[in-house]
């Protein structure tokens, strides 16, 4: 199980492996990844509704 992709996000480490993805598309990782960040733009919008507002 190897490390794939190690990546520092403010406090958040996001660590992927290749036990997961070894099989996936590209166009699968794509898609994961966008429905990943919607939810945290979402949950993040719900937070903090005056940053988002602010946003050109």
């Amino acid at each position: 199980m190897a490390v794939v992709l190690e990546k520092q996000i403010g406090n958040t480490k996001a660590i992927i492996r290749d036990d997961f993805c070894r099989d996936v598309t590209a166009a699968a990782v794509e898609e994961i990844l966008r429905r990943v960040a919607q939810r945290a733009l979402a949950e993040f919008a719900a937070e903090h509704p005056a940053a988002i507002a602010e946003t050109p």
